[in-house]
């Protein structure tokens, strides 16, 4: 299991312009970790933000990381910087870069680091905030009072990332429930992705296959941009648990798994006539009461598990509820046996007034000649796109002094704020700017201001500063507004999963879509409940949203291109029909997979979203598709290099038509109960003529 590099000091690493990567002058040997260790790892893409590049002779990147999501271990906090800057730099340039204002290291840089690099450098705990944002601020100074300057920038790549070191218990050999799901997710390199593993019993039940599904969501929320990589593997398949590589979720009821019997009894757990006790000669779990369990696996010393089970489906979802609800902290032991039925979570409305104070640290400076970029992550639930809100910053405080002229301008999600260059003075200044709503996107939104300085300083007052979201959504929706509705804490707290056939493929394709929309969201994932596929059933009879997953038999290609056959009927019933699409951008026989959401008019949260393919790796891409920002149309297309295009000559309506029988068909009721009622109507007044 790959953990964070053990290091004392800072280290340099060259990117590709400087050759092969190695280890600068300042770099420690390597020291191995723990498997056992913890970690949180927040980048600038996780920030909704991409790479951020300053103008200038001192610009500076300043970055509020939100606070770690559990108490900070002693040691082994670091950030890591990815940077480049320009080919062409004068003598005694440098990069600077400190934690709320703390100084870890300054570097010299030369043309080899031109093309990009990699900083990294521990941060010792006293420096960084619990409870409120870390700024991590790196300063390029570029010293040339010529034409050139003009020229001269520096660059932080989005894959610049703090990493927090969580506690764990003092003398703690395992580890805890409350860990998760950092205990499954392995920090970060340049290329990995997150494995995970669902562990399920042979020919898993809907409601195994649901926990996973719900486990995975919350994994993917917490591992935001970078990809988690979900594998399901039945006991009975051989590559477990040798082939296992990564962490691991064990999710089933425990007489229909021997292995969940090994490891519960490898967690300390003991079988006894009337059920499983706790470690230690503790309680007996009762039928319905749930068992969890995390520790490092028997078979291999390294690997992470997370062990999900009890003997009925009502004791595994009560188990599944206490990992991933709203608050999971007072599960502080490595087992825990869950007894009565817990409190659902009631989210709070969301927040449609946010103020800056939990985003940016209190005193955020920039000073110096240059452009001075703060950048930070703003959670966004749905809204409505064609609504705008608006930003309110003041800058400008009792420390500031500005020589010579000083502007300010706003962009969110990488695209400018319609308004012009504010100038400031060494007066406070407030800006207040419209925000329209189609710049944004449910989730973590990048917002980012950019100050230029012919010299001095300045500051922005958080205190005051605030954003005022657009409403929410009212009417239609698509793709662009994902993951609501089915994430939507508004519904029945429960969300369908329809599944084509339980194939190994399809199944790790319905565990690729939780994961995505897991990291889109804002909140704990609802309840999955899994059916297989009906044609011509009232798909919304147990929840108001569903997600289809997979290729029927014999849909998919036709001759004339992809088939994209879903299709939301009368009263709510969802029709897997022969609806031949309008033609695509690539035409002809390519595997091609697709994302097809259609909802209900004036049905509230009504919607379904179909990931499938003409084959199971398009259908996987499809799914993967989902953690990509831009997704605009009903319909998208996409291939299996993941490159995602819309349907040739189409634009924001429906893009698939529905065949005429089938119109016919859903109108024969309400034509035979007209037909009904004007036949009672003749004869009601055929028998009053009689009678009188």
């Amino acid at each position: 299991m790959i953990r964070a590099l053990g290091l004392s000091g800072a280290f340099l690493l060259l990117g590709p312009a400087g050759g092969a990567w190695a280890a600068g002058p300042a770099a420690a040997p390597l020291q191995p970790v723990s498997a056992t260790d913890l970690a949180q790892e927040i980048s600038i893409t996780d920030l909704g933000a991409g790479p951020q590049t300053v103008h200038g002779q001192a610009g500076s990147v300043n970055i509020a990381f939100p606070a770690p999501a559990a108490p900070l271990a002693s040691s082994g906090s670091f950030v890591r910087v990815f940077f480049g800057h320009s080919a062409t730099i004068p003598p005694g340039s440098r990069i600077e870069v400190a934690v709320n204002s703390r100084p870890l290291s300054d570097s010299a840089l030369s043309t080899g680091t031109a093309g990009g690099a990699v900083f990294e450098s521990r941060v010792p705990q006293e420096i960084l905030s619990r409870d409120g944002p870390n700024l991590l601020q790196a300063r390029f100074l570029l010293p040339n009072g010529g034409p050139a300057a003009e020229g001269l920038f520096g660059r932080l790549d989005g894959q610049t990332l703090i990493h927090y070191a969580l506690q764990r218990p003092a003398g703690a050999d395992s580890l805890a429930l409350n860990d998760f799901p950092y205990s499954l997710i392995e920090p970060a390199s340049a290329t990995s992705s997150p494995p995970l593993a669902l562990v399920l019993p042979d020919k898993p039940e809907a409601a195994e296959l649901g926990d996973a599904l719900r486990l995975t969501a919350a994994v993917g929320k917490s591992a935001r941009s970078r990809r988690v990589q979900p594998k399901v593997i039945t006991t009975t398949q051989a590559d477990w648990p040798s082939g296992v590589v990564g962490p691991a979720v064990v999710v089933g009821r425990a007489e229909r798994s021997p292995l969940i019997s090994r490891l519960l009894q490898a967690a300390g757990f003991s079988k006894t006539d009337r059920g499983w006790r706790s470690p230690g000669g503790g309680q007996v779990a009762g039928t319905d009461d749930g068992l969890l369990a995390t520790l490092i696996s028997p078979f291999d010393g390294r690997t992470p598990l997370v062990i999900i089970t009890g003997v009925t489906e009502a004791a595994l979802g009560r188990a599944t509820e206490a990992l991933v609800g709203a608050d999971s902290k007072g599960l502080a032991g490595s087992t825990a046996v869950l007894t009565g039925t817990p409190a659902a979570a009631v989210p709070a409305p969301a927040q449609r007034l946010l103020g800056l104070a939990g985003l940016l640290p209190p005193d955020t400076f920039v000073e110096g000649a240059g452009e001075h970029r703060v950048v930070f992550g703003v959670p966004v639930p749905a809204i409505d796109g064609g609504q705008a809100g608006s930003m309110r910053l003041t800058t400008a405080g009792p420390a500031t002094y500005v020589s010579g002229p000083a502007t300010v301008t706003l962009d969110v999600n990488g695209h400018p704020l319609p308004t012009a260059q504010v100038a400031l003075t060494s007066q406070p200044e407030q800006v207040v700017v419209p925000l329209a709503g189609d710049l944004l996107r449910p989730g973590i939104d990048g917002f980012e201001v950019a100050i230029h300085l012919s010299g001095g300083r300045t500051q922005l007052i958080i205190a005051g500063s605030a954003i005022a979201l657009p409403p929410a959504p009212n009417g239609g929706f698509g793709l662009e507004a994902l993951p609501y509705p089915f994430f939507e804490s508004a519904s029945t707290g429960s969300l369908s999963v329809v599944l084509a056939d339980r194939q190994s493929a399809t199944l790790n394709t319905a565990a690729t879509v939780l994961a995505a929309l897991g990291s889109r969201s804002l909140e704990a994932p609802p309840r999955v409940r899994v059916r297989p596929l009906e044609p011509n059933r009232e798909f919304f009879a147990a929840s108001p949203s569903m997600l289809v997953i997979g290729t029927p038999a014999g849909g998919g290609q036709t001759a004339g291109g992809p088939t994209l056959s879903l299709h939301l009927g009368l009263k709510g019933r969802a029709d897997l029909a022969p609806v031949q699409s309008r033609g695509t951008s690539g035409g002809g026989s390519a595997p091609v997979g697709w994302l097809d959401e259609v909802s209900q008019p004036d049905s509230g949260l009504q919607a379904a979203l179909w990931v499938g393919g003409t084959d199971s790796s398009a259908a996987q891409a499809a799914a993967a598709a989902l953690y990509e920002n831009g997704l605009t149309h009903r319909v998208e297309l996409v291939a299996t290099d993941r490159s995602i295009r819309a349907p040739t000559g189409v634009a924001q309506g429906p893009v698939v038509s529905t065949p005429l029988e089938l119109r016919i068909a859903e109108l024969l009721p309400v034509l035979a109960l007209a037909a009904l009622l004007v036949f009672l109507g003749l004869e009601m007044t055929r028998l009053r003529r009689n009678f009188q």
